[in-house]
């Protein structure tokens, strides 16, 4: 087997002794540089004219063999009769080359297309419609009105840094560095306040859709943390019945640690990752933490329902005999509608039934359910698996 990694740093491996065993083939940066031969025919390629070898050299040294930059020179300087000779006047480090070579490509383009490229740039990847939605209703689109698609069809045509991500030609989204580059520019062109109205149209817009990672990065980008917790709490439970808790660990890490600590619902999101991590021991603190926040308000009944089978669950993996206690009151107020959390409830029951004796009294209980009433698949596959472990224990 050939295992192929890239990345933008080492992997967590012992390169060293591979590489002393000869048993690793690595490609660095340096060798990512284009050499002064390489630039030629770059150059000669997309400029349609024989490169010198001295000039090639001397524009690979520039760029420091980066080709990105080599290309965001050509469409910076193609306006010029002579490109060779503009690129030739390129003076400064990679790092302000980079400025300036954006800067030359965005003004450049049309004003609805730099409007666009600054619009589109705080999106890791974007479509059509998606592009239309960030345009303010009442904004003019100047010179040579584009809509979204048309945007990226320029894009397409001047091979503008611009990556497909289907086949269907759908979805896109810009190479890293560019994107970086536009970034940067948004920043100097745009106020914090206009920045933070784009961020909130793509999150209305990604939420609209369903895509519910993208819709809580981009309001909270927008500064509307109290609607990215809203939109976190009202797929919560929707995630649980589909088994997607681990969706949990990329929102999570999302909101600021003071926020998380102070949102009941995000913290019970946090346990359901610590248990399927087998980190238990960092659940208890975490429902205390949630039971202090909790009032006496009757919706929030079903948050306490997680917390005493969470409590429940740590009591049977102690052996305490608290265990069914807890679990039952959990089962009192789980609705019906959460069926992944209460056939997780009915596993634990069945155990921890079983553990005090009470092994009749809940096979009868988990029995009745399942042959009684209507359940959700992933829910009867859970009381089938706690009656079976307890049939298999004598």
């Amino acid at each position: 087997m050939h295992l192929i990694l890239a990345g933008r740093r080492d992997p967590s491996l012992p390169i060293t002794s591979y590489r002393a065993k000869n048993q690793v083939s690595e490609v660095r940066l340096f060798d990512l540089r284009f050499t002064s031969d390489e630039t030629a025919a770059y150059l000669q390629t997309v400029l349609g004219e024989h490169i010198i070898e001295d000039i090639a050299a001397i524009l690979a040294e520039r760029a420091d063999g980066w080709i990105t930059g080599l290309r965001l020179a050509v469409l910076a300087m193609r306006k010029y009769d002579n490109v060779v000779s503009k690129l030739l006047e390129l003076k400064g480090t990679t790092g302000h080359l980079k400025e300036y070579l954006i800067s030359e490509v965005m003004d450049a383009q049309p004003s609805a297309v730099r409007h666009w490229l600054l619009s589109t740039c705080i999106l890791n990847r974007f479509t059509a419609p998606l592009c239309d939605a960030l345009w303010a209703p009442d904004s003019e689109r100047g010179e040579g009105v584009i809509d979204g698609a048309a945007f990226i069809a320029k894009l397409q045509k001047d091979n503008l840094f611009l990556i497909a991500l289907d086949m269907e030609n759908c979805w896109f989204r810009y190479h890293h560095m560019f994107q970086n580059l536009l970034q940067s520019l948004l920043k100097l062109r745009c106020s914090p306040e206009e920045i933070a109205e784009l961020h909130s149209r793509a999150g209305e817009w990604y939420a609209k859709y369903n895509f519910i990672e993208e819709a809580i990065q981009h309001k909270l980008g927008a500064g509307d943390v109290n609607g990215a917790i809203q939109l976190f709490e009202q797929n919560r439970q929707l995630m649980l019945n589909s088994n997607r808790w681990y969706v949990f660990e990329k929102w999570l890490p999302m909101f600021p640690n003071d926020v998380l600590q102070q949102q009941p619902e995000l913290m019970l999101a946090q346990t359901w990752v610590l248990y399927f991590q087998y980190q238990h021991a960092l659940i208890p603190p975490i429902l205390d933490s949630v039971d202090s926040l909790l009032g006496d308000d009757p919706k929030n009944q079903s948050l306490y329902g997680e917390i005493y089978l969470f409590k429940g669950v740590n009591c049977f993996m102690q052996g305490d005999f608290h265990s069914l206690e807890n679990i039952e009151r959990a089962l009192k107020r789980i609705p019906v509608a959460n069926h992944m959390v209460r056939g997780f409830a009915e596993i634990y029951i069945g155990l921890a039934g079983q553990m005090q004796g009470q092994k009749d009294r809940v096979v009868h209980a988990l029995s009745d359910l399942l042959i009684n009433q209507p359940l959700e698949v992933s829910r009867k596959l859970r009381i089938l698996t706690s009656l079976v472990w307890i049939s298999g224990t004598l």
